[in-house]
């Protein structure tokens, strides 16, 4: 105790300003470790189904560039091609920088739409985030042409590139655009706060021991401000492995977790079983009613799938489109066989309702199982899910608005005969 009392070592929030000062050089990797950054650019990318990278301000990549198409590959893979492409970066975050948030602007390569999200921190701009290849613009293949003939690339490999992309709605772009920004500066602030008051701890260790109390003062508000940022990076990876229309699982979570599953049935000696749906004619849907009530109908049909399985165990996964894919642990093809029928009914004996008009939509069903009495130790989800696909199709073939499951014996062969 010091001879002015307790009360001096519990000193009000502004009285520690002299401890925690503004860093005046940093850059991106002091705050943030990079490979942090790429493996949530990467999920992001992959998830949203865009082109993602993380630039200096002088343009030059900070992490590796993800899921850039194959056309922006082939120009990256030219001098000039890449010196183009990093100018265009940097200008683009130039613009973002003045005006202080996310801008779109025609790239200053090819011309495709890209958007550029500033990183801002104590008013200094130290990375920004583009995205694009969501968006053609004017260009055409015309322009491909030219343009491959310009940098000396691959005309043909362009071209072909340019066919295989997948574009977006602005609608959804600026959205994507959006999260990004936020989510990058509340992360970005976040670190940056979080690397001032550990500097500060650091100073605050050299004191005596009356000062210990500042140390402990300053060290509850980095845990808050951790916690604050491993609630941020949890969000973005929640995201990654979320469907953004449905709100279940996407195929990204069923990619990696199946297989848990599956190693899991094998070592406990007990069944799993799959289903896999596809909602009938469902185009038909979309270019009469139009693409809000299509993406209406895959949210009121996934709220009635999830009141079919159970909450704890069962999960479900959309695997593409209007197909889902329910992953069913400890229940023996009986059981799911049974599930898949409930679930064809909650559909059938229920329309949807939109916009004051009813409509009826069904919904076909294959299972397959993994039995531990018959089938392959070997068996891979590969093969699981290839044979609840071949039941599916079978099903259709029958007349659609049915279940079909193949007799265990029959996945156990067909697993079997793919191994050989």
């Amino acid at each position: 105790m010091t001879e002015t009392g307790d009360n001096e070592l519990f000193p009000l929030r502004g009285e520690l300003d002299h401890f925690i000062q503004d860093i005046p050089h940093f850059e991106l990797e002091d705050i943030l470790d990079l490979e942090r950054v790429r493996e949530l650019n990467e999920a992001f990318a992959h998830t949203n189904g865009i082109a993602s990278t993380v630039i200096d301000v002088r343009g030059e990549p900070l992490i590796p560039p993800a899921n850039h198409s194959r056309v922006c590959r082939a120009i990256r893979n030219t001098p000039q091609g890449l010196a183009n492409c990093q100018r265009s970066g940097r200008l683009l975050g130039e613009k973002a920088r003045k005006l202080q948030r996310p801008v779109h602007s025609p790239c200053y390569s090819l011309g495709f739409v890209d958007a550029a999200a500033p990183i801002m921190i104590q008013g200094r701009h130290v990375a920004t985030w583009l995205v694009g290849q969501a968006d053609l613009s004017d260009v055409d293949e015309d322009r491909i042409v030219q343009y491959a003939r310009e940098i000396g690339a691959d005309e043909q490999e362009m071209l072909q590139g340019v066919r295989e992309m997948r574009t977006m709605s602005p609608t959804d772009f600026q959205l994507r655009v959006d999260f990004l920004w936020r989510a990058s500066q509340h992360i970005s602030d976040l670190a940056y706060t979080n690397l001032k008051y550990s500097r500060a701890i650091s100073r605050l260790q050299t004191y005596q021991r009356e000062l210990n109390q500042y140390k402990l003062y300053l060290e509850s508000m980095i845990q808050d401000r951790t916690r604050d940022l491993r609630y941020a990076l949890h969000q973005v990876d929640k995201l990654s492995k979320t469907d953004a229309l449905t709100g279940c699982f996407n195929r990204q979570h069923l990619n990696e977790n199946l297989v848990l599953e599956l190693q899991q049935s094998v070592s406990a000696a007990c069944a799993l079983s799959i289903i896999l749906c596809d909602l009938d004619r469902f185009k038909e849907v979309n270019d009469s009613r139009g693409h809000q009530c299509g993406d209406y109908v895959l949210q009121e049909v996934t709220k009635r799938f999830r009141s079919c399985i159970r909450n704890q165990a069962d999960w479900l996964a959309r695997f593409g489109g209007e197909e889902f894919l329910f992953v069913l642990p400890e229940t023996d093809m009986r059981v799911a066989s049974s599930v898949a029928e409930r679930l064809r009914r909650a559909l059938e004996e229920h329309p949807i309702t939109y916009r004051e008009e009813s409509f009826s939509i069904t919904a076909t069903f294959g299972v397959a199982t993994y039995d531990p009495n018959i089938s392959s130790p070997y068996t891979t989800t590969e093969g699981l899910i290839r044979i609840a696909d071949q039941n599916l199709y079978r099903a259709k073939q029958q007349g659609r608005n049915r279940v079909f499951c193949s007799d265990p014996p029959e996945c156990s062969k067909d697993i079997f005969a793919r191994r050989r």
